[in-house]
């Protein structure tokens, strides 16, 4: 996936993410398309040559028992949040421009 130059993050940052408790999206290809489900994960960085992500599906998801077709993707969420258009300043001139006619 490209990712901009100002968007890359640093391998120190990306330990920091992955170590931190919390849920990210499984997502897998099956034969019936796409299946994604968000998850308990935590991350052993002493498994693997890159760490490994472990999770827990339940038993009740079928996503686990459904035959997946190619490699699973796991998106981790980092910080976010909500940016108003008003940080802006060529947004605000362009809603100002659009309330008044």
């Amino acid at each position: 996936m490209y990712v901009p130059a100002h968007f890359s993050a640093d391998h120190e940052t990306v330990q920091q993410l992955l170590c931190s408790p919390g849920a990210a999206d499984l997502v897998t290809a099956t034969p019936d398309g796409l299946v994604a489900t968000m998850l308990p994960f935590i991350y052993d960085p002493d498994s693997g040559p890159h760490g490994s992500l472990l999770g827990h599906v339940a038993r009740s998801n079928d996503q686990w028992r459904t035959p997946v077709v190619g490699d699973a993707l796991v998106i981790v969420r980092g910080p976010d949040a909500y940016v108003s258009p008003s940080w802006y300043a060529t947004k605000v001139a362009e809603a100002v421009a659009r309330a008044s006619g």
